[in-house]
């Protein structure tokens, strides 16, 4: 082929892409190379030519290149960087003769001796050397090594050799920042150590490199060696003398990573070398602690021959280290008591506490199988708070443990110094499970706290329901148990003191648990009187008033509850507390009626100081209304003539002339409804209870009586007529109730004397009574 005129460099990057080594060639040959303008030296046709790796046209094309450097003055990759990268060394030799600098850098701050280095190209890194390129000078992007670094960090045996040969120092210290290749200030020692390359550190050692010297942790050549289980490594090191009790900044010596790697060659070498077994790390711990942490039964053995002291405060550690991770039946604790440990008391109580913390089940059950006195004092011992073995099981909530105790005879009634029991810790924690074992595992709880219920209301309030359920199902508990410290309350006053959901709740479990609903403090007051003094309190009182209190009861102030809802002009309360028959007639120690406080806490109303008081105009609104509903109350018992006193009927006698004329239209229509023939609606009205269950013992008659709905077809005496058709209702059950007490005694008892045992009964156990009666007969 005839060329006529230059080739292009577009048409030369063409044949490299296609690889036309000819065409090249005959360019060359030919000098049909582009214009100089174009041609600039042939440095990027060259460049493009070996990043094709397309070597034998870049062979060609050195023969008329003139340029091999990078003459921008920004860092890119050189003819020289793709040559060393591919181990090119003919190429090598071709651009080093052409000028090539054997420094030049690429992006990542690369030189060719890092690619040939990292590539592992022992010749073209030779060759380099041989040709002034630097090891130690130049550092890459990436990693901030020098050639020489990353030699070292691969121990690439040979160039390494090839680097030291060169004038590279053997203690070079690598000013790194920490990172996962090395720590900083590492040396190639630490390096070659680090690979556990045998051949590199003999190099290394044999070119005189410190064994001494530490790196940013102060972690020397030995402390590395032990850390990577070499044996044949840490023994070299010795040999060249190596320092055995050097220290890490953490107060580490290489015997303390040795024994916690757990290998026994090497601990073995470092004792015989003079190895310390007393020395301390950061952590106050001597590496006998480490190898009994480890579990390394052949360490353990070995240090303790070397040093037995049992009185050692080092040595107690890492035997009641071994007592509380493995217990009396391991090998770690018989190689102590071979070495003639034994265990002093408050070690045995230090220990047993640990392991009820931790919830080391068989460590505890070894411990109570020790012999009898030391049995004894596992069981008297205390910690500093007062607590027992048990109470800190059943904080730390170690079901099991607690379990184990119980059944070895601890004691449940303890008091530590906050004076709780362990069921009482139990509660505290809300841990049903273990309040449960106490309560089954044949505990006496309540002999041991009788103020169960009060402690389980007071500590968990708001989730002591399931507690409460448990201990009175499981338990001997008195639901009525008063304490005298909190002025005679029982459970059900504690609860009735709040109006919260869950009191409202906890209140009706203990009321169906049998819970006395009139029972009284030492000052009088009633669950009924806590409950009334709320305005928040009328969930409370209607679940209460679903037990039949007694609702006239008077505190020592002589209060009813009705005195009390009229005095905080809790309106809802004093409306509810009508309805279920409270009576307004009863007078407190200075002589006044409900109707009198109620208008003497309206007469006391300050006056208004801010209109936009809301506040204010509700509390004012509120008194009002009570007087209301009272002086409502007041009228429609004048009208219907009952239990009114005169002072009270006089208070009201000219007013709400309309509600009187609807009193007196309604009562006329409960005159004129007869339930039979004997009885109308205005006889339950008036209370006469045994004529009515004289004559309404008909069946029908008496399904009347408790199927009509009053309230709804009599607005104003409705609920009056309910109340009286549940004492109708009630003597009924009393009347089958002294049938029934006469049938099981034989004889008959005299009606005082059923009535007063009556009066302590519940129609529910006046029923039950009943049954109990009929079954009696059935079987007679």
């Amino acid at each position: 082929m005839l060329f006529h005129r230059s080739c292009s460099v577009s048409s030369l990057q063409e044949a490299i892409r296609r690889g036309e080594k000819k065409y090249i060639q005959a360019c060359v040959s030919l000098n049909s190379l582009p214009p100089e303008r174009e041609w600039k030296g042939g440095y990027n046709i060259l460049n493009m030519a070996l990043s094709y790796k397309e070597y034998e046209i870049a062979s060609i094309l050195l023969r008329k290149v003139t340029i091999v450097n990078n003459e921008t003055g920004q860092p890119e990759r050189t003819p020289l960087h793709y040559a060393a990268t591919d181990n090119r060394t003919d190429l090598i030799q071709q651009l080093i003769e052409k000028g090539a600098d054997v420094n030049a850098i690429d992006e990542q701050d690369m030189s060719p001796l890092h690619y040939a280095v990292i590539l592992d190209n022992f010749e073209t890194v030779a060759l380099l050397m041989d040709n002034g390129a630097s090891a130690d000078n130049v550092t890459d992007v990436v990693f901030r090594f020098t050639p020489y670094q990353h030699a070292c960090r691969a121990t690439k045996f040979q160039i390494v050799e090839c680097f030291l040969d060169h004038g590279s120092n053997v203690n070079d210290v690598f000013e790194l920042p920490d990172n996962l290749i090395c720590p900083k200030r590492s040396t190639p020692l630490h390096m070659a150590i680090s690979q556990k390359n045998l051949e590199t550190i003999n190099l290394l050692l044999d070119r005189d490199a410190d064994v001494n010297y530490v790196n940013g942790n102060k972690e020397s050549s030995l402390h590395l060696a032990c850390r990577e289980d070499s044996a044949e490594v840490v023994k070299m090191l010795i040999e060249y003398k190596a320092k055995i009790n050097v220290k890490t900044k953490d107060n580490i010596t290489p015997l303390h990573i040795a024994v916690r790697n757990g290998n026994i060659e090497i601990v073995e070498y470092l004792l015989i070398c003079g190895a310390e077994t007393d020395c301390q790390d950061n952590q106050g711990k001597i590496p006998l602690q480490l190898a009994v942490e480890q579990r390394h039964v052949q360490i353990v053995d070995r240090l303790l021959e070397r040093d037995p002291t049992a009185d050692s405060v080092n040595n107690r550690k890492a035997f009641k280290k071994a007592l509380l991770e493995y217990g009396l039946r391991s090998d770690i604790y018989k190689c102590f008591v071979r070495r003639g440990f034994v265990p002093t008391p408050a070690e045995i109580s230090e220990v047993a506490f640990a392991a009820v913390t931790k919830g080391y089940f068989h460590i505890v059950e070894s411990l109570l199988e020790m012999k009898c006195e030391d049995n004894l004092l596992l069981f008297t011992t205390r910690n500093d708070i007062g607590d027992t073995l048990l109470h800190s099981a059943t904080k730390t909530r170690q079901h099991d443990i607690v379990r184990l105790l119980i059944s070895r005879k601890a004691d449940v009634h303890a008091i530590n110094n906050e004076g709780n029991t362990p069921i009482i810790c139990a509660i505290e924690n809300n841990d049903e499970h273990i309040v449960k074992t106490f309560l089954t595992e044949g505990v006496e709880a309540v002999r041991s706290f009788p103020l169960l219920l009060h402690t389980v209301i007071q500590t968990k309030r708001d989730k002591s329901r399931r507690l409460l359920e448990l201990i009175l199902q499981q338990s001997a508990a008195d639901v009525d148990q008063r304490d005298e410290e909190l002025e005679g309350s029982t459970a059900l006053h504690l609860v009735c003191r709040e109006a919260m959901k869950c009191d409202v709740e906890l209140a009706d479990l203990l009321l169906r648990k049998g819970a006395n609903v009139n029972a009284a403090t030492n000052q009088g007051t009633t669950a009924l009187h806590m409950a009334a003094s709320r305005k928040d309190g009328e969930s409370m009182l209607r679940t209460l008033l679903r037990f039949d209190p007694q609702l006239d009861l008077r505190d020592h102030c002589g209060n009813t509850p009705l005195h009390l809802a009229c005095s905080n002009a809790c309106t809802k309360i004093v409306g509810v507390l009508l309805d279920a028959g409270a009576s307004v007639n009863v007078k407190d120690n200075l002589g006044k009626t409900p109707v009198d406080v109620a208008i003497a806490v309206r007469q006391s109303l300050p006056p208004r100081q801010d209109a936009n008081d809301e506040a204010a105009d509700m509390h004012e609104a509120d008194v009002k209304e009570s007087v209301k509903l009272l002086q409502e109350h007041v009228i429609k018992l004048d009208v219907a003539k009952l239990r009114l006193s005169q002072q009270i009927s006089w208070q009201v006698m000219a007013q709400y002339k309309h509600y009187r004329i609807m009193c007196e239209n309604e009562l006329a229509e409960l005159k004129n409804y007869e339930i039979n023939s004997y009885v109308s609606l205005h006889d339950v009205l008036m209370g006469n209870t045994k004529k009515i269950v004289r004559y309404t013992r008909e069946e029908n008659a008496k399904s009347s009586l408790e199927l009509m709905l009053y309230t709804r077809k009599y607005p104003i005496y409705g609920n009056m007529i309910d109340n009286m058709k549940k004492a109708v209702m009630r003597e009924y059950v009393v009347l089958k109730a002294k049938e029934a007490i006469n049938s099981l005694t034989g004889y008959g008892l005299p009606d005082a004397c059923t009535e007063n045992i009556f009066e302590y009964l519940r129609v529910k156990d006046m029923r039950n009574l009943t049954l109990a009666s009929t079954m009696h007969l059935d079987s007679a």
